[in-house]
C-alpha cells in the first residue's frame, strides 16, 4: 500500500517541484501560486499517508521493533535541527538547559519520531514569540522522563479525554495550522511499544506539557558522549557540485518500470550539461547496456518486474566493468529495514519517493563531477 500510494505523489509532487524551479521558463506570479499550493496540498497528503499507514501496521501489530541503547542527546540535537525553520517562522524560543544527556532502551526510528511530533505540536500550536522548554529526569530507577512544555494555546479540559484518538484534531479543524490528528495516536501506540508511557497536563489559554517515559539503558552515564549515531537522514544531505560543461559526456542508466517516473528523471536531468541518460525497464536490461556501454551512473528502482534492485545491485557486483558504477537507489519502499538492506546491498544513497528534486540533483551532479565523498 505504501509502494502504490507513494508512486502517484512521486508524479505530483515531482512534476510540481520541475515547475517551480524551472528558470528556462520562469512561472508567472499566479502560476507559482498554483504550484506552491500543489506541492503543499502534497506534502500534506504524504504526511496523512505516511501516519496511515504507520496506524494500519500497528492496529495489525505488523510493527517491527528494534529496542536498542539509544542516545537521548543525538535524537534530541535531529529534531530541533529539523524544527529550525518553523522555529525561526514563528519566532519561538527553545530552552534545553533542564535537559541532560542519558542512555535509553528504544527504538531509535520510533523514538525520534515520537520526539519530533511531540516537538512539533509544542511549535505549531504555540504562540507567536512563545517559548518551549525541554527538560530530562530519572523517574525511580528505571525510567528516563523528557518533558516538553510549551506556551501555546493549551486545550480545554472537555476535549483532554480524546486527545490520543486517531483524527482528533479538537476543534482545530478549520484552522491554518496543518495537521491530520493522527500524530498523537500513533506516538502514544509507540511509545507503549517500547515498553514505555506518555502523558500530558494542559491549561486551556496558559499551555501544554507532555512527558515520555521510556527504560533506561543499563549503561552507565558516562558512556552517552560516545554512544555513535548510526542511523544517518539521508533526506537532509546536500551534495553541492556542478559538472563541469567543458567535461566528456557523462552516460546515466535509469532503471524504472513505471513510465511517469522514467518521465520524471529525464526532465529532471534535462538541463544538466553533458548528460545523456538512457532508460530501461528491468534490471536484466539495464545491466546487459552497463556491460556493453561505459557507464558513469546507475539510478535503480528497488520492486522491478523480474529481478528485483537489490537482486540486481549483487549482480552489477559480479563483473569487472560493472562493479565500480555508483548506484543510488530511487524508491518508494520506504520502511527502515528496506533502506537499511538497500544501503547494505551497496547502493550509495537512498532516494525514497516522491523524491526531493534538488537533493537528488545535487546528489547527481557530486557523483558525476567525481567526487563521492559526501555521500553515504
Amino acid at each position: 500500500m505504501s509502494h502504490e500510494l507513494r508512486t502517484p505523489l512521486n508524479a505530483i509532487l515531482g512534476f510540481a517541484q520541475v515547475l517551480e524551479l524551472n528558470k528556462k521558463t520562469p512561472l508567472q506570479d499566479s502560476q507559482k501560486v498554483a504550484v506552491t499550493q500543489i506541492i503543499k496540498g502534497g506534502n500534506h497528503l504524504l504526511a496523512l499517508v505516511n501516519e496511515v499507514l504507520d496506524l494500519a501496521k500497528i492496529e495489525s501489530g505488523n510493527l517491527h521493533i528494534l529496542i536498542e541503547p539509544v542516545n537521548t542527546q543525538a535524537v534530541l540535537d535531529e529534531c530541533i535541527s529539523v524544527l529550525t525553520p518553523l522555529l525561526n517562522d514563528k519566532n519561538i524560543t527553545i530552552d534545553t538547559k533542564g535537559f541532560s544527556a542519558s542512555i535509553i532502551q528504544a527504538d531509535y526510528v520510533r523514538f525520534k519520531q515520537s520526539l519530533l511530533n511531540i516537538l512539533s505540536n509544542a511549535v505549531k500550536y504555540n504562540k507567536q514569540e512563545g517559548h518551549v522548554k525541554v527538560t530530562s529526569e530519572l523517574v525511580g530507577n528505571e525510567m528516563q522522563r523528557i518533558s516538553i512544555s510549551d506556551t501555546g494555546y493549551g486545550i480545554h479540559s472537555d476535549k483532554q479525554s480524546i486527545l490520543f484518538e486517531p483524527f482528533s484534531r479538537l476543534g482545530r479543524e478549520s484552522s491554518e495550522i496543518e495537521g491530520t490528528g493522527i500524530g498523537l495516536s500513533i506516538t502514544q501506540k509507540l511509545v507503549t511499544a517500547m515498553n514505555g508511557h506518555i502523558d500530558f497536563e494542559s491549561i486551556e489559554g496558559v499551555g501544554s506539557n507532555f512527558w515520555i517515559d521510556l527504560p533506561r539503558a543499563a549503561e552507565n552515564l558516562q558512556t552517552v558522549a560516545n554512544t555513535p549515531n548510526f542511523h544517518k537522514d539521508l533526506s537532509n544531505k546536500v551534495f553541492p557540485k556542478a559538472i563541469d560543461a567543458q567535461s566528456a559526456k557523462k552516460r546515466v542508466i535509469y532503471i524504472e518500470d513505471n513510465p511517469d517516473n522514467v518521465r520524471l528523471v529525464e526532465t529532471i536531468l534535462s538541463d544538466l550539461p553533458n548528460v545523456e541518460l538512457e532508460s530501461f525497464h528491468t534490471a536484466e536490461l539495464g545491466i546487459s547496456s552497463a556491460r556493453d556501454h561505459r557507464t558513469d551512473l546507475i539510478l535503480m528502482d528497488i520492486n522491478l518486474p523480474g529481478m528485483n534492485g537489490i537482486k540486481a545491485m549483487a549482480e552489477l557486483k559480479l563483473y569487472e566493468n560493472t562493479c565500480e558504477i555508483p548506484v543510488i537507489a530511487i524508491s518508494a519502499s520506504v520502511m527502515p529495514n528496506q533502506i537499511k538492506d538497500g544501503l547494505e546491498a551497496g547502493f550509495l544513497a537512498y532516494f525514497t519517493k516522491p523524491l526531493d528534486i534538488t537533493k537528488l540533483l545535487d546528489s547527481v551532479t557530486d557523483v558525476l563531477a567525481g567526487d563521492q565523498n559526501n555521500i553515504s
